[in-house]
């Protein structure tokens, strides 16, 4: 029987490394792009193995001598530059929020994506999809101080992509915070208001020094949705991001550690009632380490090690060590006076 399906390719782009085509029948439409200098096949051998809602689908991953070409979803032509400024408060965490979820994506598979800026990412019926992994990396070699190639987009790009250091997730970090004033002010030279809830958080996303930067995605994406609950940066763990379960726990832990505080006692004879203060006092603040640094509360993590960061137990265990020595470094100071 023979194929009467119409198919048409349009050239929609073309440069001295790639060509992109359009390719339409009567019912389908997908992209392919024909790539002459790039070596990051393997990029998208991974996004072909795995799928996101927020990362472009790949159909195909085709070589031959002279390109690479991936066929992929086409999803349509509007980019977050076509609505931006976004002023709706709900609709820009929402966006903000589908972002982390792409970049946790990316960065489990060690993918950081070094260009992340309005043009390239999409916006189809409400979903955010990122896509055009061009100078895209696998972030394998943790030795290199540097890259070996500058790459990135002005006004986005972390000062790192520009020969400074290594490029790493928290590149990708710089980007977003870049991304996000851009979307709230349509003007990258416009800063945000200060009395925006997001700004404290766009701030620390753009610090020159990649550690003073969200050490990860989640992190970043745990102070977005503090915001759109509109809870305090000071909320307690457990009540930081609405969920009933972690309440009623929450809630459970801090009625048990009350009692305990409570029912401490120093355990010398003939004590006074201001021994006993002092006893509670000093069961209260020898637990409090096991509330709050578990619980990264008021970003804690940051005083530990990059390298060691992905370790939780040893990063809780190290700073509660930390905590620890520094009040016995502050009692010894103040045993005199005592």
């Amino acid at each position: 029987m023979k194929n009467n399906t119409k198919q048409a390719k349009t050239l929609i782009k073309e440069n001295y490394a790639k060509k992109i085509y359009l390719i339409e029948t009567d019912s389908f439409k997908h992209v392919v792009k024909e790539y002459y200098q790039h070596d990051n096949e393997n990029i998208y051998q991974i996004l072909l193995k795995y799928s996101h809602p927020n990362i472009v689908p790949i159909y195909k991953v085709d070589r031959d001598e002279t390109k690479i070409i991936v066929h992929e979803k086409y999803i349509g032509d509007i980019t977050l530059s076509d609505i931006l400024p976004i002023n709706n408060h709900d609709m820009l965490l929402n966006v903000l929020l589908q972002i982390c979820d792409g970049l946790l994506f990316l960065h489990s598979h060690e993918i950081i994506h070094r260009d992340l800026k309005p043009d390239n990412i999409y916006y189809l019926n409400g979903n955010v999809i990122i896509n055009d992994f061009d100078i895209a990396k696998i972030d394998e070699n943790k030795h290199r101080n540097k890259d070996t190639h500058m790459f990135g987009s002005v006004g986005f790009a972390a000062p790192e992509q520009y020969g400074f250091s290594r490029t790493d997730e928290r590149s990708d970090i710089y980007s977003f915070g870049a991304l996000a004033q851009y979307l709230m002010t349509g003007d990258q030279n416009q800063p945000i208001s200060k009395k925006n809830p997001l700004k404290p958080i766009v701030d620390r996303c753009m610090e020159i020094n990649p550690d003073e930067r969200y050490g990860d995605v989640n992190e970043l994406k745990l102070d977005l949705e503090r915001i759109k609950l509109g809870k305090s940066q000071y909320a307690l763990p457990g009540f930081r991001r609405g969920i009933k379960k972690n309440k009623i726990i929450a809630s459970i832990v801090y009625i048990i550690f009350i009692l305990l505080v409570l029912v401490a006692e120093d355990g010398s004879e003939g004590n006074g009632p201001k021994n006993h203060l002092s006893a509670k006092i000093g069961f209260a603040f020898l637990m409090l380490p096991f509330l709050f640094i578990p619980t990264n509360y008021l970003n804690v993590h940051r005083f530990a090690p990059r390298n060691i960061k992905k370790h939780k137990f040893i990063t809780n265990f190290m700073l509660i060590g930390m905590y620890y020595f520094l009040v016995f470094v502050i009692l010894m100071f103040l045993s005199p006076f005592l």
